[in-house]
């Protein structure tokens, strides 16, 4: 895909993702140009996550280097929009930040059609932690009734999809 030599934006953005994620390790000129620097960077890449390494970015590394990327993203955008906010979150808390999740959870669960269980308002209390508990284990994490700050980011990558699917399929839920 991507190889030594290449010169396109495409290098660009793929420099670009290297630089996002090795940022305290590494510094890759984001010139466009795949040179031995960038490619340094894409073998430790490769490497960290178990990929094959090769001279060239094929697609697995590519979307492997572009989903940890956004991770990356997602997580810094959620610390610097909760940076007040201490994790983990637990019952008896009371915010607008506990009223969001509450929201958050509540569209999921509707969206797995269990309706019976909807925590509302700013107030984290026994319904969230029961919700919190169900959502646990649709994404397949281990048992608490706290949210941790991967929980957190976790919910919010399951809204955003349903929201996407609901604005391309329509919203069956209205």
């Amino acid at each position: 895909m991507y190889s030594i030599s290449d010169k396109r934006s495409s290098v660009k953005m793929l420099q670009r993702y290297l630089n996002k994620i090795y940022e305290k390790e590494m510094t890759i000129n984001q010139n466009g140009v795949f040179d031995e620097v960038t490619l340094l960077a894409l073998n430790k890449f490769q490497k960290d996550n178990n990929l094959d390494i090769k001279e060239y970015a094929d697609y697995e590394t590519f979307s492997a280097l572009y989903s940890s990327y956004i991770k990356k993203q997602k997580k810094l955008e959620a610390q610097k929009k909760n940076s007040n906010v201490q994790f983990p979150i637990q019952r008896g808390e009371t915010s607008l930040f506990v009223a969001r999740i509450n929201h958050i959870m509540s569209e999921i669960l509707i969206y797995y059609s269990l309706y019976w269980i909807s925590p509302k308002g700013d107030y984290f209390s026994n319904i969230t932690e029961e919700a919190i508990r169900i959502i646990r284990g649709i994404f397949g994490f281990e048992d608490s009734d706290t949210i941790d700050e991967l929980l957190y980011l976790r919910l919010i990558d399951e809204f955003e999809s349903i929201n996407l699917i609901k604005s391309n399929e329509g919203d069956y839920f209205s």
